[in-house]
């Protein structure tokens, strides 16, 4: 690891085991062997995916969505647990929506959310619209914003009527894109939690 870290190398596949392999003796498991109570026929039996660019990141959260997804979160014989806070349930004030998944907490007021996975205590406000998007932990997305192949970093604020995901020129100006088009909007200020929102200006309004 001291080694890798002189050579800004970060990929323990592409870097650290093979040189490791050179000196040591390394183990592996085999997956594919692995056999998981109460897997689906439609899921893989052995899912697992490198999640090493923004582009296989984005895909393996949308492989989880829909009524077959390659990896059903949900296994009543095989549970994915978490030590992290739960919180209270999921509100939905209305709207439309249409293959999404919502972590504790969040809040929904009549807005647009298609193909899309939402952290805990998200807010999305009334008119919003969003597809294909990824919104992490304590978002808050305002009114009438559209949003389309885009990942919110935690602690965002969103104002009223912004739109990101529609002009690649524009969003580069801001912020990261990635080579198959998904915007990555950086973490925004840590002090910022969306259900105590009381008119906080953003950088990201337009």
């Amino acid at each position: 690891m001291r080694e890798a870290h002189q050579h800004q190398e970060t990929d323990f596949g592409c870097h650290v085991l093979p040189r490791l392999l050179e000196t040591d003796r390394l183990l592996a498991y085999d997956f594919t062997r692995n056999r998981v109570p109460g897997v689906n026929e439609y899921e893989e039996a052995a899912y697992w995916r490198d999640v090493g660019t923004i582009d296989t990141y984005f895909e393996a959260q949308q492989s989880t969505l829909g009524n077959e997804p390659r990896l059903d979160l949900f296994n009543p014989n095989w549970p994915v647990f978490s030590s992290h806070y739960q919180g209270a349930v999921t509100r939905v004030v209305g709207g439309e929506i249409d293959n999404c998944q919502f972590a504790a907490a969040t809040l929904i007021q009549r807005a647009r959310l298609r193909n899309c996975i939402l952290r805990r205590e998200a807010v999305v406000e009334g008119g919003a619209d969003l597809e294909d998007c990824i919104v992490m932990d304590y978002v808050r997305i305002g009114r009438g914003a559209r949003l389309r192949r885009a990942i919110i970093d935690r602690h965002n604020l969103i104002g009223e009527g912004t739109c990101i995901g529609f002009d690649a020129d524009t969003d580069r100006k801001r912020f990261t894109v990635s080579p198959g088009g998904v915007v990555v909007v950086p973490r925004g200020r840590t002090d910022f939690y969306p259900r105590g929102y009381r008119g906080l200006r953003t950088r990201y309004a337009e």
